[in-house]
């Protein structure tokens, strides 16, 4: 599960790229949600433009949904943009703690919010979550949890 604030800049984008780079395996489930998501949202639509110019498609049904301790239970791994995040997923459910990893972790890097920003940060954000993503798609496909 890809965690971020509002689920509509940077965790929808990060979901699309992460089911682009790990493909399709049996069990394997990625999504996207938000620690204060207003419901129903459609991604920015400069985030998606950043995606798109990248080679990523994010789903035209995609709306911002809030993580529910349910999904956080379900997930064996949560990827968050940044050290708050983080300290909210281990406030919100314990549990989770061990299993919340920053999406920017080997590049040790704390990936911002670009909502509000103008075009070129939407970009440099957008970048930077790819390179997140290409880190923990070998990672994950190291650790045998895909084909």
């Amino acid at each position: 599960m890809v965690v971020c604030t509002g689920n509509i800049c940077r965790s929808p984008v990060a979901e699309a790229m992460l089911v682009k780079k790990l493909g399709a395996s049996p069990g394997l489930r990625i999504s996207s949600a938000g620690l204060a998501a207003p419901i129903g949202i459609k991604p920015d639509p400069l985030a998606v433009k950043a995606a798109n110019a990248l080679g990523y498609e994010v789903s035209p049904d995609k709306r911002s949904q809030q993580v529910l301790p349910s999904h956080m239970q379900a997930a064996d791994m949560i990827f968050v943009m940044d050290s708050g995040h983080k300290g909210l997923v281990s406030t919100r459910m314990p549990v989770a703690t061990g299993k919340t990893f920053l999406l920017g972790h080997w590049e040790s890097k704390e990936i911002a919010d670009p909502i509000g920003q103008d075009e070129d940060y939407f970009a440099d954000i957008i970048t930077q979550l790819e390179t997140g993503c290409e880190s923990w798609s070998h990672q994950i496909k190291t650790m045998g949890l895909t084909n």
